[in-house]
């Protein structure tokens, strides 16, 4: 999937959340989200979803598409629709 794992635990100590909080949200363990950070497991596409909505990023983000975690898809789409066309 692309995970930026990295980015994962930067969202949750930024946001002083621990690990069981976050895993209560998934609904899984704090020793399987504590796999997801470590990488050693992958998230489901609804699971990414639901971490894109806790912490109010973009998917894109959370995948390393952007660096920009505020970044709305609408805003991707106008951006390179004008990169195309100069408008």
């Amino acid at each position: 999937m692309g995970l930026n794992m990295f980015r994962l635990k930067e969202l949750r100590e930024k946001n002083n959340i621990k690990q069981i909080d976050i895993a209560k949200v998934l609904g899984v363990t704090s020793q399987a989200y504590g796999n997801y950070e470590a990488g050693r497991r992958e998230l489901s596409p609804i699971q990414l979803i639901k971490i894109a909505e806790f912490y109010e990023t973009s998917i894109d983000y959370l995948l390393g598409i952007t660096n920009d975690p505020r970044r709305k898809p609408a805003e991707i789409a106008h951006q390179r629709h004008s990169d195309w066309t100069g408008y």
